[in-house]
């Protein structure tokens, strides 16, 4: 309607079926949160989904979460359509012009070097596809993300289809792990296999590939396509018209890089996107928010390129994307803990807590205690929408630390010194509270953006007039560290502690008591003070 050109939309709807109970209480969940929005979303029986598709095998499903304004789009029409409602608002697309180097310039300007001549610009943005993380390495930096191949096929004409316009997608994330629909009287099969995934381009894509495919590989994905016959059976005897092997990019934790990238200024992130088609309308206007504003109106967190460090190699990369394109169609629990490449940087104390039956969560590499295992409780998580066994123990450790004493590691903490030619001042024009008056005094505050808003939460501590130490979460170091160098100027210097020294938290109205049978210090409240 915009821009008058056709995206052949299908509105057909579609079905995500369950199987167990699990699987039941994932989709209510998801009706909670699409309900809220605003979203037309129900749960319904297996003679609902019938009316609606009468040819899949409906065996063994509990129900299925409909969502009625659910459709596909055709991926060529929808390229058009915003290419040409970009030309409409005065952008310029310039095709076959290869870049070829982005180097930042003594300005702070980029210069993009192409083979059709050379672009200066105050932002550059990597929408690079497959290409961005080699495109990254122009510049210096390490995007981690990995080229992971992904099947769908058509099958021959299917002579039941000549009565139907369209019927809804299925989502078949059991039995299928993809998802089955109509493609015009053809039929179509997605799959996402859950075992030994395959990866293209580990170190480059090669520069002369243009929508590359490959051969398909039967074997890998036989099992989930015997399974997707079974459940279509009227597509058991047709013969496969096309077939489709290509790369899809996954970053280690599969949600795309929008955002600033690491350690640079004005040099942003538009890729890793494996349902950029999907994901694309968004996060695409949060990033353009984000470029022109200094911030988005949504959290960004998720996304943002700075949630990894350099401790994301090549291979951890691999090995983290392909934990991740097998899990594009498993559950997704509460608080999933993603095992693999595991651990990256334990803490000093890693082997005598795991010992007391910690089970870890990994955050920015570090492997921090989730929750101790006891009582014969199985030493993994155990995952459920609803409370299990892991809330008494919890809740147990919570009331611990509430009325005796409690020591924690927090060593995964962000921990950075800053010295300098009149740090104090240059530090409290970056945030929302007054810096101690005295050496020792600590503050809880918050960095701001241009905007206002809350960049970081972070602690702050006085250790002498020209000293300070900040520790916030794990998940912002990068994003701390570049808020401080954009925003402190000349009078910051920045030193990132958090992997030299570690951390120990100790809390409960019985700490002090702990703390005096190691110091001579007074640790009453008047010469141990609240903030110091």
């Amino acid at each position: 309607e915009e821009t008058g050109v056709s995206v052949t939309w299908h509105g057909c709807g579609s079905f995500r079926l369950a199987y167990t109970d699990d699987e039941v209480d994932w989709l209510r969940h998801t009706m909670s949160v699409g309900r809220a929005l605003g979203f037309p979303i129900e749960l319904v029986g297996p003679e609902e989904i019938r009316r609606h598709h009468p040819f899949y095998n409906l065996e063994g499903v509990q129900g299925a979460l409909y969502t009625p304004e659910d459709g596909h789009a055709d991926p060529s029409g929808v390229t058009q359509a915003l290419a040409a409602g970009a030309r409409a608002k005065g952008a310029r697309i310039i095709r076959r012009c290869r870049a070829t180097n982005i180097t930042q310039q003594p300005s702070g300007e980029w210069l993009v070097e192409t083979e059709k001549g050379n672009i200066l610009c105050e932002h550059v943005v990597n929408a690079g596809g497959t290409y961005a993380r080699q495109m990254g390495e122009w510049s210096g930096l390490q995007l981690p993300m990995t080229s992971m191949t992904h099947h769908y096929f058509v099958t021959d004409t299917v002579p039941e289809f000549k009565d139907y316009d369209d019927l809804p997608v299925i989502r078949d994330d059991k039995l299928v792990s993809g998802y089955i629909r109509m493609e015009q009287k053809s039929g179509l099969i997605g799959i996402y296999e859950k075992e030994n995934p395959n990866t293209v381009w580990v170190d480059h894509c090669p520069w002369e590939a243009e929508n590359e495919l490959f051969e398909p590989d039967y074997d890998r994905i036989m099992p989930w396509l015997e399974n997707a016959l079974d459940r279509m059976p009227i597509f058991a005897e047709l013969g496969i018209k096309r077939e489709v092997h290509g790369a899809i990019s996954h970053p280690p934790d599969g949600n795309p890089l929008i955002g600033p990238a690491p350690g640079v200024t004005n040099y942003w992130c538009c890729c890793g996107t494996q349902i950029g088609i999907g994901w694309g309308p968004g996060l695409t206007r949060e990033l353009a928010r984000w470029m022109v504003h200094g911030a988005a109106d949504i959290s960004m967190r998720e996304f943002d390129p700075r949630r990894f460090g350099d401790y994301a190699t090549k291979d951890w990369q691999v090995i983290k994307a392909k934990e991740d394109y097998c899990l594009r169609h498993e559950i997704p629990f509460p608080h999933f803990n993603r095992l693999a490449g595991r651990p990256i940087k334990p803490s000093p104390l890693y082997d005598r807590l795991k010992d007391a039956g910690a089970v870890f969560e990994e955050v920015y590499g570090h492997e921090r205690p989730r929750w101790f295992a006891r009582d014969g409780v199985a030493q993994q998580d155990h995952y459920s929408f609803c409370r299990n066994e892991v809330h008494d123990m919890v809740g147990a450790e919570v009331a611990a630390v509430r009325n005796n004493v409690g020591i924690m590691d927090i060593t995964a903490f962000t921990k950075v010194e800053i010295t300098g030619t009149g740090p104090a001042e240059a530090l409290q024009r970056l945030v929302a509270n007054r810096l101690p008056r005295k050496d020792g005094g600590v503050i809880l505050t918050h960095l701001l953006n241009r905007r206002g808003r809350i960049e970081i939460e972070v602690t702050v501590i006085r250790l002498a007039e020209d000293r300070y130490y900040l520790v916030c979460a794990a998940f912002f170091e990068q994003r701390l560290l570049d808020h401080l160098a954009n925003h402190g100027g000349d009078g910051l210097t920045v030193i990132n502690r958090s992997t030299g020294w570690a951390a120990l938290a100790l809390q409960g109205p019985k700490s002090r008591a702990v703390l005096a049978e190691v110091t001579d210090a007074p640790l009453d409240n008047a010469g141990f003070r609240w903030l110091s």
